[in-house]
């Protein structure tokens, strides 16, 4: 796995590699804290984002409406846009997180986990 990548163009440019950023994440996270640490840390991600789902009345933030209605003021907005990318945050770290969790728990079985 490499940092970037090289795209398809004349002349040749190059793309960073998420990939790669988030393997460096999580090799991280599995080094610096406990497997207790980081389900407790799911726990609490999960708590949240329950409750973002029972505060919009939907599954996902993609899901959420934000349209111009003009009972809106620009604090409500601001507002909600704000919740969304906080959601959004949660989403990806639940999903890193779990991922850190599977590489512990391999590592202590003597597995490979990627």
């Amino acid at each position: 796995m490499e940092i970037a990548e090289q795209t398809e163009t004349d002349p040749a440019l190059y793309q960073r590699n998420p990939s790669y950023f988030q393997w460096k994440h999580i090799e991280r996270l599995v080094r610096e804290y406990s497997p207790s640490e980081h389900r407790g840390r799911l726990e609490n991600l999960h708590e949240t984002d329950q409750e973002f789902q029972e505060k919009y009345g939907v599954p996902n933030p993609d899901a959420v409406v934000v349209g111009d209605d003009p009972a809106e003021d620009h604090d409500m907005l601001y507002d909600r846009w704000d919740d969304l990318t906080e959601w959004r945050t949660i989403r990806q770290d639940i999903m890193i997180l779990k991922r850190a969790v599977r590489r512990t728990g391999a590592e202590f079985y003597g597995q490979n986990a990627d």
